[in-house]
């Protein structure tokens, strides 16, 4: 009987070893790099990097963490992403009136995204709407007015 639990316990660790994926990569990767007290200024696109890469793996919280650190050293891409994740309460609980204001301090800064996510915001459309302003289209002139 002691055998049988032996060679079930091994076969299911072979099996939990053999389902990690990249995602566990991308957690070891971000639990080594993303002591959000030490990130270093030269390194802010590979923690933006590595946010996306957790946010695209469901691991919101580090995710959130990291981008969380990234807009609080004024990035204007990071403060779409807060925003985004704020607003839709991914990592954190949802809170659109800061996640606006994220993604308005982005829109700012010119982030085209942020621009756009204001437009369906004020609008209340989501992602599968159309805008109710008949051929609206944001121009790349338009959004240059922001930079």
């Amino acid at each position: 009987m002691k055998l049988f639990w032996l060679i079930s316990f091994i076969f299911l660790a072979g099996c939990q070893s053999m389902a990690m994926n990249d995602e566990t990569e991308i957690q070891s990767k971000s639990a080594a790099q993303t002591d959000i007290q030490e990130m270093p200024d030269s390194d802010d696109k590979e923690y933006l990097s590595i946010a996306k890469d957790l946010f695209a793996a469901k691991q919101y919280k580090q995710s959130y963490q990291i981008v969380r650190r990234l807009a609080q050293k004024n990035n204007p891409e990071a403060h779409y992403l807060l925003g985004y994740m704020m607003y839709y309460g991914y990592g954190v609980k949802a809170d659109k009136r800061q996640g606006a204001q994220w993604i308005k301090k982005a829109a700012d800064a010119g982030n085209r995204s942020a621009i756009e996510a204001l437009v369906m915001i004020q609008y209340k459309l989501t992602p599968n709407m159309k805008c109710p302003v008949d051929g609206f289209q944001l121009t790349p002139s338009e959004s240059d007015k922001h930079n």
